[in-house]
């Protein structure tokens, strides 16, 4: 029988705020210390008890892990675990994951992912959902918008007024890698001086292989 261990439920809740991530990010998410044998290992005994399950993406040749209502009892999440992937979205959610895990890392901070905060989207106001919030020791939340494919303009210049005219929305950082994109963005959010334009570099292409859950 599978001894529950208080990681264990760190990261079935970490898994379930993102909805997927891949078995690389997993192991990364355990810590660095932890190699990919032993994090695969311990995915496939939490898979085995119920607690995580695997997707299948054939298009993208690796598989990713999802949370399942089993873990969510174990750990009073009151989220509802993910049932598949939207294929079209699924290079910009994984990013995010791994933005992410590289904010709270540099901050010292927490990350809400966008599934999280649509559970208090009403609250905060917001017509927009953001991919994330960013949640400081020191300053105020920073609402994270990962830009990595180009929006058409008026739907651009909406999201930002939004979050212009957003009491809520103190900082907002978007996250870019394309030159282009980052015109675009600053373009409509230049006099705005809380919307700040944040240039990140492409993630190196690993293997195809180191993705598989064994």
């Amino acid at each position: 029988m599978l001894k529950i261990q208080e990681r264990d439920t760190e990261l079935l809740i970490v898994v379930n705020g993102f909805g997927a991530i891949t078995l690389q990010q997993f192991r990364r998410l355990m810590g660095p210390r932890v190699g990919y044998r032993s994090a695969a290992k311990r995915a496939q005994m939490l898979r085995e008890a119920g607690f995580l399950r695997r997707i299948d993406v054939p298009i993208f040749r690796f598989d990713v892990l999802a949370s399942t209502k089993k873990a969510c009892i174990l750990t009073n999440d009151s989220l509802s675990p993910k049932t598949g992937v939207n294929i079209g979205t699924l290079r910009h959610d994984l990013r995010i994951v791994d933005l992410a895990r590289a904010l709270v890392k540099s901050t010292g901070g927490t990350f809400e992912p966008a599934r999280r905060i649509a559970q208090r989207k009403a609250q905060l106001g917001l017509s927009h959902l953001p991919d994330g919030i960013l949640h400081r020791p020191n300053g105020p939340p920073v609402f994270i918008e990962v830009e990595l494919s180009m929006k058409a303009e008026d739907r651009l210049q909406k999201i930002i007024a939004g979050y212009a005219a957003n009491f809520s929305a103190e900082e907002v950082w978007y996250l870019i890698e394309d030159d282009e994109i980052a015109r675009a963005v600053h373009k409509h959010a230049s006099e705005y001086p809380h919307i700040k334009v944040v240039r990140i570099t492409k993630p190196t292409v690993t293997s195809n292989a180191n993705e598989e859950v064994v």
